[in-house]
């Protein structure tokens, strides 16, 4: 069982104002079929994603496959052919303790480089573990996601003129939460036309969101889960959360989060935009 909906609720620290109430939109999940060409929906620019070099070229390829699929995912048109003049062009190589990623624009030239660890997965990366290529495929999606589905910063955040919002990583997460829930969240806030940096880029009139999953014990087959959404000073000290929770089909989210983590991120969005005015000016 999917999830219909998650009802958000707004909690402000320090005694401000406290507002609860149901999405505007129902939180209905979503079936996709596998798109075998690797092409997304119509979303500019068009991502480019070649194989890792210096790996064994099968796995160079399933690793290719499986980021470029989760960037299909996200909403971006990807394509692991030539592409075109309005591409970017993402491309990694393998270092034996890391994967350096780089970015290009097809008309510019090169946009960044940012090196991925291997944390001792290079091994079994080279072996073509499933497993270690989706996780790898996921961390890289969310290092790589800010650089090639860049927004205009517009006027910055309510209250903070050149304001961005970072998503940081969760920490304990079930299955797979951890990467794709930050990166999903990204990608909404993006399409909501909100600024967005990555954790490494973090200034000082950025907010960091911090994401917390809970899952309750299971009980007659269904499992409570609570997404809680930390909006942060650049400090780290809590300016309001939101709260989003559903019943599940227990055990449902201890695997991937593919179809799921999209859905929530797109139904945190509102609460967030909520939240974000009802923080005073220079919180």
């Amino acid at each position: 069982m999917m999830p219909r909906f998650f009802p958000v609720v707004l909690v402000l620290s320090l005694a401000l104002l406290q507002a609860c109430g149901p999405l505007p939109k129902p939180f209905q999940p979503q079936i996709k079929q596998e798109d075998q060409a690797l092409i997304g929906p119509p979303v500019s620019p068009t991502i480019v994603v070649r194989p890792v070099a210096n790996l064994p070229p099968e796995v160079a390829i399933q690793t290719r496959d499986v980021l470029a699929a989760i960037l299909i995912d996200q909403g971006l048109t990807v394509d692991t052919g030539a592409g075109n003049i309005e591409s970017r062009i993402v491309e990694g190589r393998f270092r034996g303790n890391a994967i350096v990623w780089k970015v290009s624009d097809a008309q510019i030239g090169p946009l960044r480089a940012e090196p991925q660890m291997m944390d001792g997965r290079g091994a079994d990366l080279i072996a073509g573990d499933p497993d270690v290529v989706d996780s790898i495929a996921q961390q890289a999606a969310h290092l790589l996601m800010p650089i090639i589905a860049p927004v205009q910063t517009g006027g910055g955040l309510p209250g903070r003129p050149g304001g961005r919002l970072v998503v940081a990583p969760i920490a304990r997460a079930p299955g797979n939460a951890g990467e794709l829930l930050p990166l999903a969240l990204t990608v909404a806030l993006q399409q909501a036309s909100l600024p967005v940096a990555s954790v490494e880029d973090m200034r000082p009139d950025d907010l960091k969101v911090v994401g917390t999953v809970r899952l309750g014990t299971p009980s007659a087959g269904l499992q409570q889960v609570v997404v809680t959404w930390d909006v942060q000073d650049p400090q780290g000290r809590s300016l309001g959360k939101i709260e989003q929770g559903d019943q599940v089909r227990a055990g449902s989210l201890d695997g991937p989060w593919t179809q799921v983590a999209p859905l929530i991120a797109e139904a945190a969005v509102a609460g967030l935009v909520d939240l974000l005015y009802q923080i005073p000016s220079g919180q």
